[in-house]
């Protein structure tokens, strides 16, 4: 809702099993958001939708490793993470982490500020998360500790 009030163009793609949640549709139309909510459901392939988006927001009292923060990093999006979220999640430059105790006013101009453009050809990430280093290190492996005869 802040975050709107400041870019009324802006939508929000609502992932997870809000669809079943009245509070939450209650809480829309309250705030006047219908028309800027998608309740996308419970979904399978998020990575899917990751080129539709400007930001991923991240709001989880209760994560761990999230394997979703990886895909959404390495597909370009910055991402405002939760504070409660493991560290080790964060493997570029476009994440930030949040307090979702904070005021939302003050999360919707952390938002504003740190807007960047998203330049989705180049991502720098850290190299443990790439499928031909992580290949070749695995390869080493079994070659140093398999022997065959």
């Amino acid at each position: 809702y802040e975050y709107s009030k400041k870019n009324s163009n802006s939508k929000l793609f609502l992932i997870g099993n809000y669809n079943n949640d009245p509070s939450v549709k209650k809480m829309v139309i309250e705030k006047g958001l219908e028309g800027k909510v998608i309740f996308a459901g419970v979904l399978n392939d998020v990575n899917r939708y990751y080129s539709a988006f400007d930001y991923f927001l991240f709001p989880s009292l209760y994560e761990g490793l999230s394997i979703a923060m990886i895909e959404a990093q390495i597909s370009g999006l910055y991402c405002f993470v939760s504070n409660t979220v493991d560290l080790n999640t964060k493997i570029t430059d476009n994440y930030s982490t949040i307090d979702i105790n904070d005021e939302s006013s003050y999360i919707a101009e952390m938002i504003i500020k740190n807007k960047k453009e998203n330049d989705r050809a180049n991502i720098n990430y850290e190299m443990k998360y790439d499928i031909k280093n992580s290949s070749k290190k695995l390869q080493n492996f079994y070659e140093r500790n398999c022997k065959y005869e």
